[in-house]
């Protein structure tokens, strides 16, 4: 995870690491709320409770954007947070792994996905104004399948559920027990553990009481 200030905004990536270990380390949500300002008027309102995300790409299908919404689906039921799927919006999900997120300098082969959220850092709250979140499909496998994923293959249902997540400034989970499988905000994971990312689509107590904590609707 990186910080980066372009002047008064926050550039903030977060990725979902393969590690040969579980040599965890323990992240926490901010200590101040944010919201998604869609009126631009730096006031959380009514109007700011949905955040369109859309398709970017040309690889998408409409089995792949059915698992797409069907992990925007999970926060939008579960949560005080709705990133509805849109055709049409700012915030990108990209899937073919080459292109990457505005402040995301190069893929790590480590990393299945990253996610670059920019926001603006008002004091007490944080006003979100851009997402976008790129699976590496470069040095990974992903499965779009409904079922459980093969042998070697990133569920990428669970993948895409975890990285909505870093959309309301929810931060990589480790250091638990459980974890993998455990919350859907783990974000270390070893090799031959692929197959757990199925359990990342369903959100635990923990990513609920997170997202509502730390989401102003």
């Amino acid at each position: 995870m990186k910080a980066v200030r372009r002047g008064f905004a926050l550039a903030l990536v977060v990725a979902l690491l393969v590690a040969p270990s579980h040599a965890f380390a323990m992240h926490s949500v901010p200590g101040w709320p944010v919201f998604w300002d869609k009126d631009s008027n730096g006031i959380p309102n009514s109007t700011d409770s949905v955040e369109y995300y859309q398709t970017a790409g040309t690889l998408w299908t409409s089995s792949k954007i059915q698992r797409l919404q069907a992990a925007i689906s999970r926060w939008t039921n579960g949560t005080d947070w709705n990133p509805a799927y849109s055709c049409c919006s700012t915030n990108g999900v990209y899937i073919n792994g080459a292109t990457l997120p505005a402040c995301f300098s190069s893929w790590n082969s480590a990393s299945i996905a990253a996610t670059c959220l920019s926001f603006t850092n008002r004091g007490s709250y944080g006003d979100i104004f851009d997402t976008d979140i790129s699976l590496n499909e470069v040095h990974w496998n992903f499965s779009w399948s409904a079922s459980e994923p093969p042998s070697g293959f990133a569920d990428a249902q669970g993948v895409s559920t975890h990285e909505l997540g870093h959309g309301i400034f929810l931060l990589d989970l480790s250091g638990t027990a459980n974890c993998p499988p455990g919350p859907t905000m783990c974000g270390v994971i070893t090799s031959g553990q692929l197959p757990y990312t199925m359990d990342l689509r369903t959100l635990t107590s923990d990513d609920v009481s997170s997202a509502n904590y730390v989401y102003l609707p």
